[in-house]
């Protein structure tokens, strides 16, 4: 295992290892921290990532269970959530590789916007900042 600050959840691996000394099969990766919300309304959070691998979300300690499309192997996992604006909230992401093609990346859209962007990196922070 090893620890390290990612400023975004953008990942392609392919067939190779995540970091070094870690298999490129069946590995897990979890981001824990604080999301940054600007304003209260409800956000969708979207994940690709290949259909044989789970992923788990929480918010504010509630898990949020994705909902599968766009699926060709490499999936789209989407979901709604109500949140207060202008706070920051605990998060936590856990994903599981098992084999083959691995990639994880982690979009959202605002309320009122019209398209999933990559929530950028100033809306992150870690848990003990």
């Amino acid at each position: 295992t090893f620890t390290r600050i990612d400023k975004l959840i953008d990942f392609v691996w392919e067939d190779n290892a995540p970091a070094p000394k870690i298999s490129a099969d069946f590995f897990g990766v979890r981001w824990t921290g604080m999301i940054r919300i600007p304003i209260t309304g409800s956000y969708l959070f979207k994940s690709r990532l290949p259909r044989a691998n789970p992923l788990k979300l929480f918010i504010d300690n509630q898990s949020l269970t994705l909902k599968e499309t766009n699926c060709y192997g490499i999936c789209w996992w989407e979901n709604n959530i109500y949140l207060e604006g202008d706070k920051w909230h605990p998060i936590q992401i856990e994903f599981f590789h098992k084999q083959k093609k691995a990639e994880m990346k982690f979009h959202w859209r605002m309320p009122g916007s019209s398209s999933t962007v990559f929530v950028p990196s100033e809306y992150f922070r870690t848990q003990n900042f």
